[in-house]
This record gives C-alpha cells, sequence and structure tokens, in this order.
C-alpha cells in the first residue's frame, strides 16, 4: 500500500479515565467509493494491518476523502 513504509507498529490510545464511550452509527457512502472502500479494507485486513473487532463500547466512522489529483480516497477516522 503506498504510503506504508518499513516496519508497522501498535497504536494505543490513552483514554482520559472519566471518559465515556460514544457509538456512532456509520455515514452513507457513494455506492461507488463503498466498492472502493471495501477493496482497501480487505486489503488492510489481508496485510495484517487491521484486524476485525466484533464488540466494542467505542464505535466511530469513517471519512472519506479524495486524495488531490488521483483517484484514490483517503480514510479519515474521527476519534
Amino acid at each position: 500500500m503506498k504510503g506504508i513504509k518499513g516496519e508497522l507498529g501498535e497504536m494505543k490510545i490513552e483514554l482520559q479515565p472519566d471518559a465515556k464511550p460514544i457509538k456512532h452509527h456509520p455515514y452513507h457512502l457513494n455506492p461507488r467509493i463503498k466498492e472502493k472502500v471495501k477493496w482497501d479494507i480487505d486489503w488492510m485486513l489481508a496485510a495484517g494491518i487491521i484486524f476485525p473487532v466484533y464488540e466494542s463500547d467505542w464505535i466511530s466512522p469513517i471519512l472519506i476523502q479524495s486524495k488531490k489529483d488521483t483517484k484514490d480516497i483517503r480514510f479519515v477516522f474521527l476519534l
């Protein structure tokens, strides 16, 4: 995947002790973009970059940003 270089590390998000879980519903995606998003997610799953989580108190939707001068897309996560 373009932009992924070298060893991948693990990222942890430190929460404030009084943080309350937030769940947001996914945003609707254009069917054309949705197909590309599915392909990218499948690729990242197969590459071990991401993994499935079946239960979580924290759920955040993705936003999709078109990259300048290309047909590629960028995932934006609201944390």
